[in-house]
């Protein structure tokens, strides 16, 4: 067992644990149509609560869809289902990003 310690010790460290207490928390939104938050606005509300607040959210674009002459092509290759279509809800409660990352940390810390 110390021979194992004595290894591990012996090799160097690729990454340094900066704040061993902090979460790391990462949010992919997906902002295609809507204006995109500020990353460092949001971030500031949460300094010394995880260890990244510069970079929370990760913002990405859904990918363009196929054209008309494709989606008729795909469409009569392969039958189409209701389940093939995602369901919305029928009302949309307001969520916002800060009670999100929020709710993250309580739940962190339950698990710390």
């Amino acid at each position: 067992n110390n021979y194992n310690n004595d290894i591990l010790m012996s090799r160097k460290l690729k990454y340094k644990i900066i704040q061993p207490n902090q979460v790391l928390i990462r949010l992919r939104v997906e902002h295609a149509g809507f204006a995109s938050l500020n990353n460092q606005r949001i971030g500031s509300r949460f300094v010394g609560e995880v260890a990244n607040p510069s970079d929370i959210l990760l913002f990405h674009r859904r990918r363009k869809t196929a054209s008309k002459d494709e989606k008729k092509k795909n469409a009569k290759s392969s039958s189409t289902s209701l389940l093939d279509q995602p369901i919305r809800p029928e009302d949309l409660a307001e969520v916002n990003v800060e009670d999100l990352i929020q709710e993250t940390l309580e739940m962190s810390d339950k698990k710390l």
